[in-house]
């Protein structure tokens, strides 16, 4: 078996790859705290409650599973752009490598979302049928 040498990344780029790895590590976070407080303030000041909630549910359910498709586009097209001299086993092995989280915590959302969304639904139509109070 050969030995395969990948550079991902030249060393005079480091510093500043870094640089923009946290940026855009603490820029994630804020931005997934942001959609939690603006999807908790719209149920809030809704209406019907558990129908905003489980539409945000479903609307979140849907958004990770654009962030999954955009995935396996995303490695499509890496791999698709690659230069002749560079090996697409060891790409894909970086990109799958490099991808595995992100994808493995949109599945566990998109799955909780799901639940809680139908959890949320049959509550409320419980609620429905249960006879008025007098």
């Amino acid at each position: 078996m050969e030995d395969v040498e990948v550079t991902i990344l030249e060393a005079h780029r480091f510093p500043a790859a870094r640089q923009s790895f946290r940026l855009l590590q603490e820029a994630g976070l804020w931005l997934a705290g942001a959609a939690v407080v603006t999807a908790a303030i719209g149920i809030l000041l809704a209406r019907r409650k558990v129908r905003a909630a489980v539409l945000t549910c479903l609307g979140g359910a849907l958004t990770c599973g654009a962030l999954l498709i955009g995935i396996v586009i995303g490695r499509r097209a890496t791999l698709d752009e690659l230069p002749p001299d560079v090996s697409e086993a060891s790409a894909a092995a970086v990109f799958d490598a490099l991808a595995s989280a992100p994808r493995t915590l949109a599945w566990a959302v998109l799955g909780g979302l799901l639940v809680l969304a139908l959890v949320l639904a049959v509550l409320a139509g419980l609620r429905r049928t249960r006879p008025a109070r007098r």
